[in-house]
């Protein structure tokens, strides 16, 4: 085992040779949130592959995300158990072994899919509202 004899010294920080940017109120404020079909997809059962559902379903953002560190828009939001998101995000039980073009293809079909359920959900709404009127 090496051991060090002498302490490092001590060293300034590095400047920043160009500043950081303010990033404006209207940029930071671009990304509209869905929360009414958050709450919605909150409200249907699990779409894993393999039906494993265990506790309340989470809304994962599975489309594709606008930059590094930065969440899918809300419309994309898929319904997942815990497990299931746990899985998908480790890929492992019923993901293990798809590959990252397979796993793209899975999510795409299950946003397509609740997509089309909110648009059926949306003119049930607006169509019961016709009624009462």
């Amino acid at each position: 085992m090496l051991v060090r004899r002498t302490q490092l010294k001590r060293t300034a920080f590095a400047r920043r040779l160009t500043p950081l940017r303010q990033i404006s109120p209207e940029r930071r404020a671009r990304k509209a949130h869905d929360t009414e079909y958050m709450l919605w997809v909150k409200t249907l059962c699990c779409c894993a592959p393999v039906h494993c559902c265990r506790g309340v379903v989470q809304a994962h953002h599975a489309g594709k995300r606008p930059g590094m560190r930065l969440k899918a828009p809300d419309d994309t939001c898929i319904p997942l158990c815990p497990q299931a998101h746990r899985d998908l995000h480790s890929q492992a039980g019923p993901f293990r072994g798809m590959t990252g073009a397979e796993l793209r293809q899975w999510q795409n079909a299950r946003i397509e899919e609740t997509q089309a359920a909110w648009a059926r959900h949306i003119l049930l709404k607006k169509t019961a509202g016709k009624d009462q009127q």
